[in-house]
């Protein structure tokens, strides 16, 4: 008996136009009400997954959420941290100052707020912004 489906999202389930059809919707509804429980697996954030997560009733089936390639497991019903594997803040900062000399926007995620870092000719501009709003944080800083 199948107890779980476990399902990458991009080149998967979602189709080229990154969306969830209609029929692989009810078939994968119709194997929540069996009892099987579903999991979005992406190396997208939390925040990525959570319009997908809605469209399939994960969080009234108990489904999973699975984030960052497994660095970040979720239970899509109660919101609890499953498992979590964070990058350690000093070498968060090491690399962020490495990044320094390469053309690269470095995107930093803090549960509800996601912090970019934008290059400029002369240092990154931090801005922060609520992934709930998408509103400029008013206390945003520059470095």
């Amino acid at each position: 008996m199948i107890k779980a489906i476990v399902l990458d999202l991009d080149g998967s389930l979602l189709n080229s136009r990154k969306e969830i059809t209609p029929d692989t919707k009810q078939a994968l509804l119709r194997a929540q009400k069996a009892g099987i429980r579903l999991a979005l697996a992406s190396a997208r954030s939390l925040n990525g997954l959570a319009r997908f997560a809605r469209q399939l009733e994960l969080e009234r089936n108990h489904g999973m959420l699975i984030c960052y390639n497994g660095g970040l497991i979720t239970d899509a019903q109660s919101g609890d941290t499953l498992y979590s594997r964070a990058m350690p803040k000093e070498l968060a900062a090491e690399i962020c100052r490495f990044l320094k000399q390469y053309d690269v926007i470095p995107m930093i995620d803090r549960g509800s707020i996601c912090i970019s870092m934008m290059l400029s000719p002369e240092r990154y501009t931090i801005t922060a912004a609520s992934w709930t709003s998408s509103a400029t944080n008013p206390e945003a800083t520059s470095s």
